[in-house]
């Protein structure tokens, strides 16, 4: 009964840290998904607010803080982003188109990697 008992809880805190993992790596793609439709346009020009580059700023403050069961792919492009933002404003992408065609392509790249984590198995399977 303990041995049963002990598994379903190594099961419960599995789940657990696979939830956690995944809140963050959802509410980071959902950001560069933001940030990705403002650089697109549909025949309408599209507002980038300062509250878009300033949410990703307070995302990396917290982040590692957050990042409590150490999901080493979701660091690896968190640090990516932090490299392309690198202190930028709002302002300044706005008004630079070269700065502002940079950011869009590396941002691409981020968004095309979290669609593959996305499509990684969560759990291994052993068939016997």
């Amino acid at each position: 009964m303990y041995a049963r008992e002990k598994e379903k809880f190594l099961e419960t805190m599995e789940e657990a840290r696979m939830m956690g993992i995944n809140a963050l790596r959802e509410e980071f793609a959902s950001m560069i998904e933001h940030i990705s439709e403002r650089f697109t346009s549909n025949g309408k020009p599209k507002m980038f607010k300062n509250s878009t580059v300033d949410s990703f700023f307070d995302y990396f403050e917290t982040f590692k803080n957050r990042n409590i069961f150490e999901d080493q792919d979701l660091s690896e492009l968190v640090e990516k982003a932090q490299g392309i933002l690198n202190g930028t404003s709002a302002d300044q992408i706005r008004s630079d188109t070269d700065l502002k065609a940079k950011i869009r392509n590396d941002m691409t790249q981020i968004e095309v990697s979290m669609a593959e984590l996305f499509n990684r198995p969560r759990r291994k399977i052993i068939m016997d």
